[in-house]
């Protein structure tokens, strides 16, 4: 399990945020400009026993560089 915490620099954005884990989609989640949004998913496991996985943070609708997210610590649980 992994906790990600996210909010919209602007408070009066609300953001759909992709997360997509080791190129694969992940989750699709609306993270709201008033408050900080911690998601929680589970890695599923790897047969490679990595140590490392990659998760991509994308903003798909943005239409300008004026969507920015900011992303707190990913802490494992």
């Amino acid at each position: 399990m992994v906790t990600l915490a996210l909010r919209p620099a602007r408070p009066e954005d609300t953001l759909r945020v992709a997360l997509d884990l080791d190129g694969r989609p992940a989750d699709l989640v609306t993270v709201p400009g008033d408050h900080w949004t911690v998601q929680r998913f589970s890695l599923p496991p790897t047969n490679s026993g990595a140590r490392f996985r990659r998760l991509d943070i994308r903003i798909p609708d943005a239409l300008s560089a004026t969507n920015v997210l900011f992303v707190g610590k990913v802490e494992p649980r």
